[in-house]
């Protein structure tokens, strides 16, 4: 099912997406998007009562989510809201980053923040895996709702077994309102001083190379997800309550 919002741009279910075992994943459980801070009524309605979002993670730094991290506990004080940044703070709009015009850069810079971050992508797991667990939709999202929002969405899928080709598939869709976007975010000081606009290239599309690049950048340095998973101090029981959640079972055919 699509939703239609008026102040959110990139907003979409992870379902549905082939698993390596030809399955796909199921509907109606994990979201992604960009940030809330522009929400119409309607839109909060919809969230509340159509998509039922019980469970919201916010990835964006404190100063992003209204300089104390709790824009989104602001929004929906009704609903269970988690501030976990992936990057420091400070670093949003004074260090540069790949706008994904040159995806081996773009891919390096999310595995740069998947290294760093780690200890909090644990954790952002640790509550997507309760709130599916308590079957419970849940929805993270950053600003733009496709570098972080994107690099989460990626490590999730492969750790659940989605074929490498649909996890690119999905980062890709994040192209469809990129000048929406990208236009929200340059009236906010804090982007607009990063952005390429003035230049007149208009917003960096992002490209299933940087995605094919940065998961084989994970396989080759990492072992892949699981692996890196592993290694980080992510518990078993996290992973599997993500599988079990989000994947099918897979059938029986021992007979």
């Amino acid at each position: 099912m699509s939703f239609t919002f008026d102040g959110l741009f990139n907003f979409r279910d992870l379902g549905g997406l082939a698993l390596n075992n030809d399955q796909l994943t199921r509907h109606g459980l994990v979201f992604r998007s960009d940030a809330l801070d522009n929400l119409s009524p309607g839109d909060r309605r919809c969230i509340l009562d159509k998509v039922g979002i019980g469970v919201i993670v916010d990835l964006r730094t404190a100063e992003e989510a209204g300089g104390d991290g709790l824009q989104d506990q602001r929004i929906f004080p009704e609903l269970e809201t988690y501030h976990l940044s992936v990057m420091p703070e400070g670093r949003i709009g004074r260090e540069p980053f790949p706008d994904g015009r040159d995806p081996g850069a773009l891919a390096e810079g999310y595995y740069k923040n998947l290294i760093e971050g780690a200890p909090t992508i644990g954790k952002i797991f640790g509550v997507i895996a309760d709130s599916l667990d308590k079957d419970v939709p849940v929805l993270f999202h950053c600003a733009a709702g496709r570098d972080r929002t994107g690099l989460i969405a990626a490590i999730l899928l492969s750790l659940v077994g989605v074929r490498n080709d649909e996890i690119a598939r999905d980062f890709v869709r994040s192209n469809h309102h990129a000048h929406h976007i990208a236009a929200r975010l340059e009236q906010n000081p804090l982007y607009g001083a990063s952005t390429e606009a003035g230049l007149g290239l208009g917003p960096a599309l992002l490209q299933a190379q940087t995605m094919e690049i940065f998961l084989e950048l994970l396989r080759s340095r990492n072992g892949g997800a699981s692996s890196w998973a592993a290694s980080t101090g992510i518990p078993t029981p996290i992973i599997d309550a993500l599988c079990a959640g989000l994947a099918p079972d897979i059938p029986d055919v021992t007979g």
